[in-house]
């Protein structure tokens, strides 16, 4: 014969229909939840990389400008060279001291 403390037991071990629809209902919400989740994820990766191909750009635009500046930095430093060359051989060839 089953006794009320073997009804305990049991309602212990096992779930009740009760038990069981609770738990159904917090799966639902939490699939529910998930699926938000997803959707936002969705949403910002969507913005990263958008963000990032704009920002790609401007990346590509200013290292392009760097370059440019560094053959204008590396012609006027010749330039700057050949001059101080013709200045000086100018000036040995008049007999002419330059200031140091």
């Amino acid at each position: 014969m089953i006794t009320d403390q073997d009804v305990e037991k049991l309602k212990k071990t096992f779930v009740t229909k009760k038990e069981h629809q609770q738990l159904v209902e917090k799966v639902d919400s939490l699939v529910y939840e998930v699926g938000d989740l997803k959707v936002g994820f969705a949403e910002l990766n969507d913005k990263i990389d958008s963000l990032d191909s704009r920002l790609g750009a401007r990346f590509d635009s200013f290292l392009g400008i760097v370059e440019t500046l560094m053959i204008e930095n590396k012609t006027g430093a010749y330039t700057l060279e050949r001059h101080g060359r013709q200045i000086n051989a100018l000036a040995s060839h008049t007999g002419t001291i330059l200031p140091v």
